[in-house]
């Protein structure tokens, strides 16, 4: 009742004399001057739509925007052939690695391992590796001749079987990082004496 008696005295208040002897009884009355007249409740303000959005759903859009960054960045290699010197000899066929990520490749370096048998003769060879360097940049979509047609064995043999491990390294734009690939083929022979490799998971 006090509260209300304050504010219509302050509406008719009409010189510093008045509102002096306002302020004075607010002071009685036990009420700060300044809240002595309540303000009106501020109407209520619409919350935003991206404070409604829960925490969780940011979280999971950042870890995907960060998978699919790393999916479309991270650099990796397919392994291709590209016709033969020589179709009776299965190591004369050319291998052509592609780089099928965005960033370039660096300081390849290539090993082939080869082992064939003779299956008549009883006779089974894994040859020493060949490592090879060929390419020092690699960038989007570009082929290098991984020179795997270099692991040639000496002498005539008549070979049953042949099957190759090809292991790519290569940096990532010259960070101190090597990232390995590995490839098996196995080569099959036809009828007519030609070879074509397979390639192996």
């Amino acid at each position: 009742m006090s509260i209300v008696i304050v504010i219509q005295f302050l509406r008719m208040a009409a010189n510093s004399r008045e509102r002096r002897q306002l302020k004075r009884l607010l002071l009685r009355l036990g009420l700060p001057p300044k809240e002595g007249v309540p303000s009106l409740p501020k109407p209520p303000q619409p919350q935003p739509l991206w404070k409604s959005i829960s925490k969780k759903v940011y979280a999971a859009l950042t870890l995907l925007g960060l998978f699919v960054t790393f999916f479309v960045l991270w650099p990796w290699l397919s392994l291709d052939k590209s016709g033969s010197l020589d179709p009776s000899n299965a190591l004369k066929t050319l291998f052509f690695a592609t780089n099928e990520g965005f960033l370039p490749l660096t300081d390849l370096t290539v090993t082939c391992l080869v082992t064939a048998r003779a299956n008549s003769r009883g006779i089974t060879i894994n040859a020493p590796p060949v490592t090879q360097h060929p390419s020092h940049f690699l960038t989007y979509k570009k082929k290098t001749n991984l020179f795997c047609e270099r692991a040639i064995f000496t002498g005539p043999v008549d070979w049953d079987s042949i099957s190759m491990h090809i292991s790519i390294n290569y940096g990532v734009l010259y960070l101190p990082i090597h990232v390995p690939q590995t490839f098996s083929v196995e080569g099959e022979k036809s009828a007519d004496g030609t070879w074509q490799w397979l390639f192996r998971d």
